[in-house]
């Protein structure tokens, strides 16, 4: 997996889905795998529920009411995500971005400690990871004080970013 040649001063990735925290039942995988490719458009359902989001009842709560929210993916999309996380166990981040990496380590959807060990292994410039203990998935979505940790980092790197692209 490559970013050379992106034209950006850096990329931020907040709990990047590049492997799930939980196993997929075979029966999705295999619906997937040949409903993807007669009938696309299906829909499957996730299985993901709003408290696997955010600590935040309140924003769980809130997303759970939004009747705009979608509660599936398409067979399509289910198994060309599962083939490029298969495509990545194998393979190396190789970069020449910046890279801020934001991890909620207690999401039950994305696993953070697959990503950390995955990210360990990458070349490239400038690679920063901000762990935040017991926060989930949306971490913009978290209780204020944890929230504004979140955004404290983020725009603590987009400042030293500014810095940097200046002095060039």
């Amino acid at each position: 997996l490559m970013t050379k040649g992106l034209q950006a001063d850096g990329v931020v990735l907040s709990n990047p889905a590049l492997h799930q925290a939980f196993k997929v039942p075979s029966w999705k995988i295999v619906g997937a795998r040949v409903l993807s490719r007669v009938l696309p458009q299906v829909s499957l359902p996730t299985g993901l529920e709003a408290d696997q989001l955010s600590t935040n009842s309140e924003a769980n709560a809130d997303y759970a009411a939004d009747p705009l929210i979608f509660s599936g993916g398409t067979t399509r999309w289910g198994w060309e995500y599962i083939c490029a996380q298969q495509a990545l166990e194998d393979a190396t981040l190789q970069t020449d971005v910046p890279l801020l990496l934001l991890l909620g380590s207690a999401d039950p959807i994305i696993d953070a400690s697959f990503t950390q060990r995955w990210i360990a292994r990458s070349n490239g410039l400038s690679l920063t990871v901000r762990n935040y203990p017991n926060l989930m998935h949306e971490l913009s979505n978290e209780p204020t004080v944890e929230r504004e940790r979140v955004f404290e980092d983020l725009i603590q790197w987009l400042l030293e970013r500014v810095a940097s692209a200046a002095a060039d």
